[in-house]
């Protein structure tokens, strides 16, 4: 449904209350099940008139009217899907609940949105969401969509495919989450980039990179042709990198720095015995029994050594 669908719809309802204003809405949250249902709740203005308030579309039940008091105020539902409610002297809360709100299509519940601007919240075992097919980590906090227009959409149950990536004597694990089936993760060094296969295509997949071992920006590629991803969330170690790839192949992530090819540690001990294999080798060359290189020698010791 469009803003223009709204407007129409608005002007279904505004013959019959005619002689209403609509009500001042001061906020609305919509919390969203596990079981795709939802329960919305809207807060309006105090009035000395009656006023009436566009709902939510969908299959609205168990409706509740009441003051900050707590007591019931009286409400008439209206054609198109709104309500007239009757004056109160504070603020008014209806709740009531869509069921059967989001839709589940495959391995996704899917809901498209459209209504004012609106607080979501979630369950805490949904921790991502996508909003028109971004994903969004909400950290359990919601999240809040102006003017909203969007398609929500969330999975549940995700299994997470671990991979062990070796490199010298570091060892990565490299998570990837979605119903894909996912192979294991592989570490191009020279290429600053790891890939894995998926078996369908067609499914979110959610990679957590370590940043150490590859870091970012990223590009993202399926079978070399490049596809949209998203780099969502980065807590200073990892980062979530998202894509829903259309078709089956091999997902290559693409980073722009790598672990180096030798380990910190070996770099260190390498630094450390530069000074001893220097010393070794000038004295190799220069000592013998000739006063001459055996001064050499003495000399490159003393410039060497300070």
């Amino acid at each position: 449904m469009t803003y223009t669908a709204v407007a129409l719809l608005l002007l279904f309802v505004m013959p019959v209350a005619a002689a209403q204003t609509p009500a001042f809405q001061e906020s609305i949250e919509v919390a969203v099940g596990i079981d795709g249902n939802a329960t919305v709740v809207h807060t309006v203005r105090d009035s000395s008139e009656p006023g009436w308030l566009q709902l939510v579309q969908g299959n609205t039940t168990d409706m509740v009217v009441r003051n900050a008091e707590g007591g019931n105020i009286e409400y008439d539902l209206l054609p198109g899907h709104a309500l007239l409610i009757e004056p109160s002297e504070s603020d008014v809360t209806i709740q009531y609940v869509v069921n059967g709100a989001m839709a589940q299509e495959g391995n996704m519940w899917v809901w498209d949105f459209l209504y004012l601007d609106t607080l979501f919240t979630f369950p805490e075992e949904i921790d991502t969401i996508y909003a028109n097919q971004r994903p969004v980590y909400h950290g359990g906090e919601g999240i809040r969509c102006h003017g909203c227009q969007m398609r929500l959409e969330f999975t549940l149950d995700e299994p997470v495919w671990l991979s062990d990536v070796v490199w010298g004597d570091h060892t990565f694990v490299v998570a990837v989450r979605s119903h894909d089936a996912v192979g294991p993760v592989t570490l191009h060094q020279p290429s600053m980039s790891i890939d894995f296969d998926i078996e369908r295509g067609g499914e979110m997949v959610t990679v957590v990179v370590p940043r150490q071992m590859l870091g970012e920006p990223y590009r993202a590629y399926l079978d070399g042709e490049a596809i949209l991803y998203h780099e969502y969330r980065n807590n200073g170690t990892h980062v979530w990198v998202h894509m829903r790839p259309p078709d089956p192949g091999t997902i290559t992530l693409v980073g722009s720095s790598v672990i180096p090819e030798f380990p910190v540690t070996t770099l260190v001990l390498m630094a450390a015995c530069m000074p001893l294999l220097g010393t070794l080798a000038y004295r190799r060359i220069y000592t013998s029994r000739s006063p001459a290189r055996q001064s050499g020698a003495r000399a490159w010791d003393a410039l060497w050594h300070g």
